[in-house]
């Protein structure tokens, strides 16, 4: 059983902290910060991941499945 939650180490993240990503749920491209595991209802894992706003701004969490390289 997990703690409440863990970091993600920034190695297993799908791209490097600080990459500029597109959320494809929210329709937004932010900065990847991080991501936690949390455990869920009857104990399974669930992922999450941090994007910020590139100029600034409040921080949002979304599905890693999600999250795709953004267009320069």
């Amino acid at each position: 059983m997990l703690p409440k939650a863990v970091w993600i180490p920034d190695h297993e993240l799908p791209y490097p902290p600080r990459t500029l990503v597109y959320d494809v749920s929210s329709g937004r491209q932010g900065m990847l910060m991080g991501g936690l595991i949390e455990e869920g209802p009857g104990g399974r894992e669930i992922h999450r991941l941090y994007l910020r706003p590139e100029h600034g701004g409040r921080e949002w969490s979304t599905d890693p499945d999600s999250v795709k390289a953004a267009e320069s």
